[in-house]
C-alpha cells in the first residue's frame, strides 16, 4: 500500500530515468503527482454522429469500415475508408503505419476512433486518430468521465503519466487525510479530495469552460488550500524569528534630535507613527522584521534614517540594500546629507567598483569605522565581514528573495533587526497573504506641499497624446521618466524595450534632451 509522502520510484514500472525527468518538472513522491493538474481534456464518454461532428474540434465517433489502401503517392500513407449507416464518410489518414496495423484492419468490422475532424479534399477525415475494433458482445467502452491530457516532460507518454497520477488517487482515497477546513462544505465547496478527483477525472457536463478560466469551484478549493499552506508556513516563520534574540536597542535621542532640529522641516503623523513602531521593535529582545509602506515622495528615506541613527547610537552598524546601482547611489546622496552634518561615516559597496576601491570600502566595514553601509547584491557576498550590523534595510523588498534578505542577515553576529521597505501599494489582503511574516507600518500621508499621485492607464493607441503631455511637462523645466519592461528587444517577450523607446523618444521629441538609463 502507498503513502502519499512516498517516492515516485516506488510506483511499479517507473524507472530511473522516468523519475529523472519528472523530478525536473518538480515531482518526486505521489502527491505532487496528484497536484501535476491536466491542462486540457478530451471528451470519450459519448459518440458523435458524423452529421454532427464539427470541423477542427475533437470527437469519439464508431463507424464501418468500407476500405482499406496504401495511398500512391511519394510518402507512404495507409487510407482507412469509414461510413455511417448513412453512407456518410470519414478517411482515417496514417503516415507512419506498419503492415500489422494494415492487416488488423477488416472491411465491415465496427471500428470506434478518436481525433481532430478535419476537412480534406473529398470529405472529412481524422490524420492518426486514437483507435480500436468493436466486436459484436463487447461492452460499452465509453469513459466514464472525460479523458485528462497533462503537461509532459522527456519522453514520458500521456497514458504512462495517467497511469500513475491514478494509482496516486487512489493512494488518496484510502489516506487518512484530514479536511483543513470543515466548515466550507457548508458554503458546497468540495473537499481536497473531491476536488482533486474532479479536476483529474471530471464527469461529462462539468463545466469545461470555468476550468479553462480557473474559476471552477474545484480549482478555487485548490486555491483556499494552497493560500492556506503559505500564510501558515509564513506565520511559522514568524514564529520561529519571535523565539529568536536579538540585539536591544536603547532608544536614544542625542542624534535624532540633531537630525531633527537641522531637518528644515515637519515629519508627518504618519512619519512619526512608522518611527514610533520601528523603536518598539528594536528596543525588545527579539528581532524586527517589518514592512514600510509608502507612496514615492511620502518620506520612508527619513524613517530609515532615524532607525539606522539607533544602531549607530548602540554602537552598531546600519546595512541598506538597494537592488540597482542607480537607487543605491541615490541613498548614498540622501543619507549622507542627513548624516555628514552629525559625523557619521558612511561606506559604499557595489558589484562596479574597481578592486582597490571594493578593498578600501570592505576594509572600512570590517574595522567597523564605517557605520552606515549602502550598497546592491554585493553586500551580501562572501567577502564581506561587518564588524557589529545590528540593523538592516532594504529598499524596494519585492524584487528580493527571502534567500537574500537571510543571506544577509547571516552576516551578523546575533539575529538583525531588519526593515523591508516599498512604494508598490499592498492591498492590506495582500499583506496578511504575501507578508504575514512582516510586521507592516503605513506611510498614508504626503509632507506638506507635495502633490498626491496620479496613476492614469492610457491604451497605447493614444500615445501620441502621451508625447503631447511630455512635451508641455518638459517644457514648463519639468522631467519625465519612461519606464520599460526590458533594456533590449526580446525574441520571446513582447514588450517595450528601453533602447528601442530611447530612440522613439529622440525621434519625436526633437530639441528635447533624451538620455537613456539602466542597471
Amino acid at each position: 500500500m502507498h503513502d502519499l509522502s512516498d517516492s515516485i520510484i516506488s510506483i511499479n514500472g517507473l524507472g530511473p530515468k522516468a523519475q529523472e525527468k519528472l523530478n525536473a518538472i518538480g515531482i518526486y513522491n505521489l502527491e505532487h503527482l496528484l497536484f501535476h493538474l491536466p491542462h486540457r481534456y478530451q471528451n470519450k464518454t459519448r459518440l458523435t454522429k458524423l452529421n454532427q461532428a464539427q470541423v477542427g474540434e475533437e470527437a469519439l465517433v464508431e463507424l464501418t469500415i468500407e476500405r482499406i489502401e496504401e495511398a500512391p503517392t511519394r510518402q507512404r500513407q495507409l487510407l482507412c475508408y469509414l461510413s455511417d449507416e448513412h453512407d456518410r464518410t470519414l478517411l482515417l489518414r496514417f503516415f507512419h503505419f506498419n503492415q500489422y496495423q494494415k492487416q488488423n484492419f477488416t472491411r465491415r468490422d465496427t471500428v470506434q476512433c478518436f481525433g481532430e475532424i478535419k476537412i480534406g479534399r473529398d470529405g472529412l477525415e481524422m490524420h492518426h486518430p486514437e483507435y480500436r475494433l468493436i466486436t459484436k458482445g463487447q461492452p460499452n467502452l465509453l469513459e466514464k468521465t472525460l479523458s485528462p491530457i497533462y503537461p509532459l516532460t522527456g519522453n514520458i507518454h500521456q497514458a504512462q503519466l495517467k497511469k500513475w497520477i491514478d494509482i496516486a488517487l487512489e493512494t488518496l482515497k484510502k489516506s487518512p487525510l484530514s479536511d483543513n477546513f470543515e466548515n466550507l462544505a457548508k458554503n458546497s465547496m468540495p473537499s481536497l479530495k473531491q476536488a482533486l478527483e474532479t479536476l483529474h477525472h471530471p464527469k461529462e457536463g462539468e463545466n469545461l469552460d470555468q476550468i479553462a478560466e480557473f474559476r471552477h469551484i474545484s480549482q478555487q478549493r485548490l486555491i483556499i488550500e494552497e493560500l492556506c499552506a503559505h500564510q501558515l508556513s509564513l506565520l511559522k516563520l514568524k514564529n520561529e524569528r519571535k523565539r529568536k534574540i536579538s540585539n536591544i536597542f536603547e532608544i536614544k535621542t542625542h542624534l535624532s534630535d540633531r537630525l531633527l532640529n537641522d531637518l528644515g522641516f515637519k515629519l508627518t503623523n504618519a512619519q512619526r507613527r512608522s518611527i514610533d513602531e520601528i523603536n518598539t521593535d528594536i528596543s525588545s529582545p527579539h528581532p524586527m522584521l517589518r514592512l514600510l509602506q509608502g507612496d514615492v515622495g511620502s518620506g520612508k528615506t527619513i524613517v530609515a534614517v532615524f532607525a539606522c541613527l539607533q544602531a549607530v547610537e548602540n554602537g552598531f552598524q546600519a546595512a541598506i540594500m538597494a537592488p540597482t546601482e542607480i537607487l543605491a547611489a541615490q541613498h548614498l546622496q540622501g543619507f549622507s546629507n542627513y548624516l555628514a552634518p552629525l559625523g557619521i561615516d558612511i561606506a559604499f559597496l557595489t558589484g562596479s567598483q574597481n578592486t582597490s576601491q571594493r578593498s578600501e570600502q570592505l576594509d572600512r566595514i570590517k574595522s567597523g569605522q564605517a557605520k552606515i553601509i549602502i550598497g546592491t547584491h554585493a553586500l551580501f557576498q562572501e567577502s564581506v565581514n561587518f564588524n557589529k550590523l545590528g540593523l538592516i534595510v532594504i529598499d524596494e523588498q519585492h524584487k528580493f528573495g527571502v534567500h537574500q534578505r537571510l543571506s544577509l542577515a547571516q552576516k551578523a553576529q546575533n539575529t538583525p533587526h531588519q526593515l523591508v521597505m516599498t512604494a508598490t501599494p499592498i492591498p492590506r489582503s495582500l499583506t496578511m497573504s504575501t507578508y504575514a511574516d512582516l510586521d507592516s507600518s503605513i506611510i498614508d500621508e504626503l509632507p506638506p506641499g507635495r502633490k498626491p499621485i496620479k496613476t492614469i492607464a492610457i491604451s497605447t493607441n493614444r500615445k501620441d497624446e502621451v508625447i503631447k503631455k511630455i512635451k508641455q511637462v518638459c517644457t514648463d523645466n519639468n522631467q519625465v521618466y519612461w519606464v520599460c519592461t526590458l533594456i533590449e528587444e526580446s525574441e520571446v517577450l513582447r514588450a517595450e524595450s528601453a533602447t528601442n523607446t530611447h530612440q522613439y523618444l529622440q525621434d519625436v521629441l526633437s530639441g528635447l534632451s533624451v538620455a537613456l538609463i539602466h542597471g
